[in-house]
């Protein structure tokens, strides 16, 4: 059997996604079906020094659960930045850690928050309250920024959060890698683009996965960069280029990695992943 494009999902729901194929032949089930719990994964905790520059900061979210992140100040940058990873990341994940701590060397005073369920904060995991934290967070930035503009980072799921404050809000801009789309729309293409036997034919069932990026790019206030590899394994570039079509937002740019997949665009061309967001933050 060729699976073909089934490497587009994200790694949990990958391996529930090819247990249910191979499960399939055995029982007639012809069905994947990909739910909120399958997307979301946090992670064990590494540990680091303070030494290394950074401070623990929390805040409460809108269900009074406690969120905590890591903030790596400098008092002479003109921007802050909200940094919100994907939905398998940590502030206190090692590459992680490193990835927020570049954003400090490109100029910006970095808060790093976890989402319910991730790192120190309290909580269970969920894309609503991934929404609900980031928000959260963004109020509590606005109270340390000291009156500064506040950018928003956003990778992966983050990058939904991060459209979602992006069309509610006045910001400085936002910074999407590898942005996901609406989990029907990319269920649509995994099932045009997943090559199983002529026998069987696949539909891939996607739960009630409250994400609104479509709504909320064509709903967008602010400038965006986006950047994408071409060979984004889970996020696949079409959606991708599909995707910034939509947003409304001026000015906008879409900066395309060749070669890189969804984790790989800094590794994969260093210099272009620096000098783009440098661009950017020049053009405010």
């Amino acid at each position: 059997m060729d699976l073909g494009l089934m490497h587009l999902l994200p790694i949990k729901a990958r391996t529930v996604a090819v247990a249910a194929v191979l499960l399939g032949f055995a029982a007639g089930c012809r069905t994947v079906s990909i739910t909120e719990k399958s997307i979301l994964a946090p992670i064990e905790l590494a540990a680091f020094s303070s030494a290394d520059g950074f401070q623990e900061f929390q805040f409460k979210s809108g269900n009074g659960q406690t969120i905590n992140g890591i903030r790596f100040p400098n008092s002479s940058a003109a921007n802050c930045l909200l940094y919100l990873h994907g939905s398998s990341g940590s502030v206190w994940d090692k590459e992680e850690y490193h990835q927020i701590k570049l954003f400090k060397q490109l100029g910006f005073d970095v808060f790093a928050p976890d989402y319910q369920g991730y790192g120190k904060s309290g909580g269970t995991a969920s894309v609503a309250n991934v929404y609900a934290d980031s928000e959260a967070a963004l109020r509590y930035v606005r109270e340390e920024s000291a009156g500064r503009p506040i950018m928003i980072y956003g990778f992966s799921l983050g990058s939904a959060a991060a459209l979602r404050l992006g069309a509610a809000n006045n910001l400085s801009g936002l910074i999407l890698e590898s942005a996901i789309d609406d989990p029907v729309k990319t269920a649509k293409f995994y099932e045009q683009h997943i090559k199983f036997p002529k026998r069987m034919l696949v539909k891939i069932n996607v739960a009630a996965i409250p994400l609104t990026v479509s709504a909320d790019a064509a709903k967008l206030k602010t400038a965006v960069l986006m950047l994408h590899g071409q060979e984004d394994e889970t996020a696949p570039i079409p959606l991708a280029r599909t995707l910034f079509q939509g947003l409304t937002a001026s000015p906008k740019k879409l900066v395309e990695f060749p070669k890189a997949r969804h984790n790989t665009l800094f590794e994969t061309d260093s210099i272009l992943y620096v000098n783009s967001i440098a661009d950017f933050i020049k053009s405010k």
